[in-house]
C-alpha cells in the first residue's frame, strides 16, 4: 500500500484502561430496546430468531443538510472514503468479502448510513463492531486516495445528469429553497466534488463522526445480554472532540410567490413538476402531507391519474414526501409524451392539486390509503434485515419512534386532517412551477419550526409487538426436510415450505406455462405473450382494476405478474409463452389470495381503458430508454447473446421497433393467449406461515383439476457462436455512457465446467469491491462508478451468456473498454491466483448461505426445481465443488471456456465525447 495521511495514527479502538460505564436502557419500543452509553452513543437492538444473520447498521446524523460554504458533496465523498480502510483495516471491502457480507452505504439531507450483513457465526459479530468502531474515529483520509476516488463520484454524479426527472426536481428544489441546505442536491456540485482537498475532508469527519452524534442498530439472530456487553466493550472506550456540535438554525423564509424553472435537455419524454413547501417529518402535517401525495397519484383511483393518465395528456404521475429533519416539500411529477401539451397538463395539474384544499375527500378515499400504508409497514417490519435501511430515515429526522409513530397517526387521520392540510399548503404563493404575479393579498403558507422531538414522542409506547416466528435454522438440509413436494392429477407441481415467520408473512409462486414455439412465432403472437403480463389484473367479470388493488391492500398483499427471467438473467432474456404470479401476504389471507389471483387468470376481461393506459405507460418507459446509454446498452447485450430472427419468440427486438409493435397491437391476440391458460404445465411454490391442511385442498380441487386445452412444448434454446467486433450506439448530449462485451458460451448450468466458470467470473468482476473489473476500472484508474461481470446460466439449454459492463463518461469510454478488454484477456492468459480462488469460494459459498435467510430466495430455488426436477440437494452438490475446485481446474476452465477474440464490444454514449 501506498504512504498515507493516516487520520489519528495513535488512536485505538480497543477500550481505555478504565473500564467504560454500562449501557443504560431508556426504552422498548415493539421490540426495539434502546440504550445510551456515556459517550452518548445511542444503541438499539432488535433481536429476530427467525434470522440466520445479524446486521449492523451505523447511522451518522450528517448529511448534505450539515454542509457549508464549499462543501457540498463532502458528505457523500466522506461516505466514499470511509471504505478506504483504516490503519486496523486497511482493506474494508476485502475483508467483508471474506466474510460473505452484504453491505452497503449511503448518504442523504440529514444522515450518512453504513451497514452490513452477514452470517451469525464464528466472529462475525465482534469484527463488524469492531470494524465500524474503528472507522469511526480512525479512518483514512489520504490525499492520494481522494485523488482517485472523486473521479467515481464525478461519474455517479454525470449518470444522475441524464435523468431529465431527477435534474428537474433538483432544479425545483434549488429554485424552491432560497437559504436552506435542502435546496442543494446531496451529490454536490461538480467543483466541490473536484476541488476539496483532503485537509478539508478531515476536518469535516473529525467534526461529525464521534459517538455522541451516532446511532448504532444490531438486528438479527442475537442475543441481547452479550450483544449488548459487546457493544459496550468496543464502543464504550471511544471519546468525542472536545468541541461541541453545533446546530443548524437556518430557516427557510416563508415563500411569497410563484417560481419557475425550466430545464432545456436532450431527452425523450416531456415532465411537469410541482414543488409545495410543507412540514417536518416531526410535526403532526406531516402524515396528512404523505396521503395527499398518495391520494393524487395512486394508480388507478389517484385524482391526478385520473385527470392526467386516464385521458392520456400524461404516461404517468408520481408524488414524493421525504421524511426530513426541518420542514420539507411536497414533489409531484407529470410525464408528458411527446406530441401532447405541457400547458395544457401543468394548468390541469394546478387546478387538481391547489383545488384539493376545497374539494371533498371521501372516506373511501383515506380508507384505501389507510390499508395500503398499514400493509407496507407490516410487511418492512416482517424483515429485521432491512429495518435499519426503513429506520435510519427517522433517526436522522429526530427519533427512531417516528417510524411507529407515522402508523399511529395515519390510522387516526381524518378527511378533516388531509383537507386542513391541503388548504394550507397547496396554495399559489407557495408554489415552485409558475410565473411570478404581483398580487396585494398572497396567500401564503404557515411558518413552520422544527419540532421539539422529545415532546412529540414523549412517553410512546408503541403497539405490542409482532409474532417473532419460530427459530428456523435456514440450510439446506432444513429446507430440504421441510418442503413437501407434489404432483397433482392435472400434471400440476407444487412445493410447500411451512415455517413460522415475523408477522405470518408468507410468499407463493405460480408458474403458468400456456405457449411453444409454435404458438408465439410470428410478431403479433410475440408482442401479444411480452404484453400478457402488463394487461392482465386489469379488471376481471367480478372486479375491476381499481376493486382489485383494493382488496389487495386490505388482504395485506403484494401481488407481481411477469413473464419469469431466466436463472442470474435480465428482462430482455425471458421465456416467452409463460406467466410468473409471485404473491406476498400473511397467514389468514393467502387463500383469499390465491382465489384472487384464480380469478385474474381465469376470467380476465380488457377493459379499452386500461388497456390503453398500460401500453401508454410501457412506450413511455421505452420512449424514456431511448436516451438512456445503459438501457440502450443492455439491450444491444440481449440482442448479441439471443440473435434469432425477427419472427422468432426469443427475437430481441429495438426499442423503436417494441413501440411500434406495441402501437399495432389487438387486444383479440391476447385474449387468443388466455384462452389457452390451465394448470397442466404448472408449477405452485408456497413459502412461509401456511397452513397446509387448508390450503392444499383448496389447491388440488381448484386448480389440480384445471387442464391445460393444449400441450405445452418448451421454447429451446440454441446456442449460437458470435464473430466478435464492436457496435457504438451514439445518445448525444449524456454525461455518462456505458461499455459492455458479451459472448455465449455453450455450456448448461450442471455442466462439469460450470462451478470453475462461476469462481472466475466471482474473481473477474462476480465478487463486488474485490473483483478485478471494479478494482481496475473504479479503484486503479478511477474511470467508473460501477462495473461488473455476469453468467446468465440455464438450467436446461447449452446457451450461457457471459457479459461484462461498466459505467463512466463517454471521454474515457475507449480507455475504460481497453482496460476491460486487457484484464480479460489477463485472466484467460494467466489464470486465477490460489489467494483469489480461496476468497472467491469464501465469497460464493458464504452469500449462497446467507441467502438462504431470505424466503424469497428459497421460493425462487424451490420453483426452478420443480421444472427441472431438481431437490436442494443440486445447490449442496454445486457448492461442494466449488469448495473442492483447484487452481488448475478453474484456469483450464477458463482457457476452454472464454475466448476474448469472440466478444462483441459495445460502447454507448456521446459520440462526440469518445
Amino acid at each position: 500500500m501506498n504512504a498515507r495521511f493516516l487520520l489519528l495514527l495513535v488512536a485505538a479502538v480497543a477500550p481505555a484502561a478504565a473500564a467504560p460505564a454500562k449501557a443504560h436502557k431508556v426504552r422498548t419500543v415493539e421490540g426495539i430496546t434502546e440504550y445510551k452509553l456515556d459517550n452518548g452513543l445511542q444503541v438499539l437492538l432488535f433481536p429476530d430468531p427467525t434470522q440466520s444473520t445479524i446486521t449492523v447498521n451505523v447511522t451518522y446524523l450528517v448529511g448534505s443538510r450539515l454542509e457549508g460554504y464549499g462543501e457540498t458533496g463532502m458528505a457523500h465523498l466522506l461516505e466514499h472514503m470511509m471504505f478506504k480502510g483504516s490503519p486496523r483495516h486497511p482493506k474494508v471491502w476485502d475483508e467483508l468479502q471474506a466474510r460473505g457480507a452484504d453491505n452497503n452505504a449511503s448518504t442523504w439531507y440529514d444522515r450518512t448510513n453504513y451497514f452490513e450483513t452477514l452470517p451469525n457465526k464464528a466472529d462475525n459479530l465482534a469484527w463488524a463492531l469492531e470494524m465500524e468502531a474503528d472507522r469511526m474515529v480512525n479512518a483514512n483520509i489520504a490525499q492520494a486516495d481522494l485523488a482517485s476516488e472523486f473521479s467515481v463520484v464525478r461519474n455517479e454524479f454525470e449518470i444522475g445528469e441524464t435523468s431529465p426527472d431527477r435534474i428537474l426536481s433538483e432544479r425545483m428544489w434549488s429554485t424552491a429553497y432560497l437559504w436552506h441546505n435542502y435546496g442543494k442536491s446531496t451529490i454536490g456540485s461538480r467543483a466541490d466534488i473536484e476541488k476539496v482537498p483532503a485537509t478539508s475532508l478531515r476536518r469535516f469527519y473529525k467534526k461529525y463522526y464521534r459517538p455522541d452524534n451516532a446511532v448504532l442498530l444490531v438486528t438479527g439472530k442475537l442475543d441481547a445480554a452479550p450483544t449488548l456487553a459487546l457493544i459496550q466493550r468496543t464502543f464504550g472506550g471511544l471519546t468525542n472532540p472536545s468541541a461541541p456540535l453545533e446546530p443548524t438554525y437556518t430557516t427557510e423564509p416563508v415563500q411569497d410567490g410563484e417560481r419557475v424553472v425550466t430545464l432545456r435537455r436532450n431527452g425523450d419524454v416531456q415532465e411537469v413538476g410541482l414543488v409545495y413547501h410543507t412540514a417536518a417529518a416531526a410535526d403532526p402535517d406531516y402524515v396528512a402531507t404523505a396521503a395527499i401525495g398518495e391520494l393524487l397519484t395512486a394508480e388507478p383511483s389517484g385524482r391526478l391519474y385520473s385527470a392526467l393518465v386516464k385521458p392520456g395528456l400524461a404516461s404517468s404521475v408520481r408524488a414524493t414526501v421525504l421524511p426530513l429533519h426541518d420542514p420539507g416539500t411536497i414533489e409531484i411529477m407529470a410525464t408528458v409524451p411527446v406530441g401532447k401539451s405541457l400547458d395544457v397538463v401543468r394548468d390541469k395539474m394546478i387546478a387538481v392539486v391547489e383545488g384539493l384544499g376545497k374539494a371533498k375527500i371521501s372516506d373511501e378515499e383515506l380508507a384505501r390509503i389507510q390499508a395500503r400504508g398499514k400493509k407496507e409497514f407490516k410487511h418492512a417490519f416482517a424483515n429485521s434485515g432491512e429495518l435499519g435501511i426503513e429506520i435510519s430515515e427517522l433517526i436522522a429526522a429526530g427519533d427512531w419512534r417516528l417510524w411507529f409513530l407515522h402508523r399511529d397517526q395515519l390510522a387516526r387521520l381524518t378527511t378533516g386532517d388531509v383537507s386542513r392540510v391541503a388548504a394550507a399548503y397547496l396554495v399559489p404563493a407557495n408554489r415552485t412551477l409558475g410565473l411570478f404575479v404581483p398580487t396585494k393579498a398572497p396567500v401564503r403558507a404557515p411558518a413552520k419550526d422544527t419540532p421539539d422531538i422529545a415532546k412529540v414522542v414523549a412517553g410512546y409506547q408503541g403497539a405490542p409487538p409482532e409474532f417473532e416466528g419460530e427459530k428456523f435454522e435456514a440450510t439446506v438440509a432444513n429446507i430440504e426436510r421441510r418442503t413437501v413436494r407434489k404432483t397433482l392429477g392435472n400434471g400440476m407441481k407444487t412445493a410447500i415450505l411451512a415455517k413460522q415467520t415475523r408477522g405470518h408473512v408468507v410468499q407463493a409462486r405460480l408458474t403458468l406455462r400456456y405457449a411453444g414455439e409454435a404458438e408465439l412465432t410470428g410478431t403479433a403472437n410475440r408482442v401479444a405473450a411480452a404484453a400478457l403480463h402488463e394487461l392482465l389484473g386489469r379488471g376481471t367479470r367480478h372486479h375491476t382494476f381499481q376493486q382489485i388493488e383494493d382488496q389487495l391492500d386490505l388482504l395485506e398483499a403484494e401481488l407481481e405478474l411477469a413473464p419469469p427471467p431466466l436463472v442470474e438473467g435480465n428482462d430482455e432474456r425471458s421465456d416467452p409463452g409463460t406467466l410468473d404470479v409471485t404473491v406476498t401476504t400473511t397467514r389468514d389471507h393467502l387463500a383469499a389470495v390465491l382465489a384472487l389471483v384464480d380469478e385474474i387468470v381465469r376470467e380476465p376481461v380488457f377493459p379499452p381503458d386500461q388497456v390503453d393506459i398500460a401500453l401508454k405507460q410501457r412506450i413511455s418507459e421505452l420512449e424514456d430508454g431511448k436516451s438512456d446509454p445503459i438501457s440502450l446498452g443492455f439491450r444491444e447485450v440481449a440482442r448479441a447473446l439471443a440473435p434469432y430472427p425477427a419472427s422468432h419468440p426469443l427475437y430481441v427486438p429495438k426499442i423503436d421497433e417494441q413501440i411500434a409493435q406495441l402501437k399495432a397491437l389487438k387486444i383479440g391476440d391476447v385474449k387468443k393467449l388466455v384462452a389457452r391458460f390451465g394448470m397442466s404445465h404448472a408449477e405452485l411454490t408456497i413459502v412461509g406461515d401456511v397452513d397446509r391442511a387448508a390450503i392444499e385442498p383448496w389447491i388440488e380441487s381448484t386448480w389440480g383439476t384445471w387442464r391445460s386445452p393444449r400441450p405445452w412444448q418448451r421454447i429451446a434454446r440454441a446456442y449460437q457462436a458470435t464473430q466478435g467486433g464492436e457496435q457504438v450506439i451514439d445518445v448525444p448530449d449524456k454525461a455518462t455512457g456505458m461499455i459492455a462485451v458479451a459472448e455465449p458460451i455453450a455450456l448448461k448450468d450442471d455442466d462439469a465446467d460450470v462451478p470453475a466458470l462461476v469462481a472466475a467470473n466471482y474473481t473477474l468482476g462476480g465478487g463486488g469491491f474485490v473483483s478485478r473489473l471494479l478494482t481496475r476500472l473504479r479503484q486503479k484508474d478511477g474511470l467508473s462508478y460501477f462495473a461488473f461481470s455476469t453468467l446468465q446460466l440455464h438450467p436446461l439449454d447449452a446457451t450461457t451468456g457471459f457479459f461484462a459492463l461498466g459505467a463512466l463518461n463517454p471521454e474515457n469510454a475507449r480507455k475504460g473498454m481497453a482496460a476491460m478488454r486487457e484484464e480479460i484477456g489477463k485472466l484467460v492468459a494467466g489464470g486465477v491466483t490460489a489467494d483469489e480462488l480461496a476468497a472467491a469460494k469464501t465469497g460464493l459459498l458464504t452469500d449462497f448461505e446467507r441467502s438462504l435467510s431470505s424466503d424469497s430466495f428459497v421460493l425462487r430455488q424451490l420453483s426452478d426445481g420443480l421444472l427441472t426436477g431438481r431437490t436442494m440437494e443440486f445447490w449442496a452438490q454445486r457448492n461442494a465443488a466449488i469448495g473442492q475446485l483447484t487452481v488448475e481446474q478453474v484456469n483450464a476452465t477458463i482457457k476452454r471456456q472464454l475466448k476474448p477474440d469472440q466478444l462483441v464490444r459495445v460502447i454507448a454514449g456521446d459520440q462526440k465525447k469518445m
